[in-house]
């Protein structure tokens, strides 16, 4: 099992990450995904995520502050719970970005030429918050700090949590 309070999984996917193992096309994925994560909003605070998703369960601060120090399911939320906060969290996200997807493409025309790459943009944007924030749900510790750039293991990771997302087969295996 990795270690995810540290959010980081030892493995060899990482270890290739961190050696510059990986093909061409691995390398422009991560170099993308390291200009992504650089981008701002996509970083999710973990503390604040937590304690504003589990107040909505009703929990004292202290559970709160135990879910924060470990994680929601340790301080005793139910899988039921922490699924229906991760489905809630996923069509927030996703409504959000379907709202900026149609907005940018009301001009039409030539327009589109310019909107088309920060439509893109956006939704990766998207869709490593939805990642940062089921890993949070689910247990993992803060991948993404404040003030930091993420280094090659978080790289590895959030690269095989997004080719997860996206059904990428054998991205979990590599």
């Amino acid at each position: 099992m990795p270690d995810m309070m540290n959010a980081r999984a030892h493995n060899s996917q990482t270890a290739g990450v961190a050696t510059g193992q990986q093909s061409e096309p691995e390398q422009r994925a991560l170099e993308f995904l390291a200009k992504v994560v650089r981008v701002p909003g996509v970083r999710v605070n973990r503390e604040e995520f937590l304690h504003q998703e589990l107040r909505k369960l009703h929990m004292g601060d202290d559970a709160i502050q135990r879910a924060i120090d470990s994680n929601p399911l340790l301080a005793g939320v139910s899988l039921t719970e922490i699924d229906r906060l991760a489905e809630e969290a996923i069509s927030y996200e996703t409504n959000k970005s379907a709202a900026i997807s149609f907005v940018a493409g009301i001009p039409g025309g030539f327009a589109m030429l310019g909107t088309i790459p920060a439509d893109l943009m956006q939704y990766y944007v998207h869709a490593l918050r939805i990642m940062q924030k089921l890993a949070y749900l689910y247990g993992w510790g803060d991948l993404l700090p404040d003030g930091r750039d993420a280094d090659d293991d978080t790289l590895g990771v959030l690269a095989v949590f997004f080719g997860v997302m996206l059904g990428v087969g054998g991205a979990a295996q590599s």
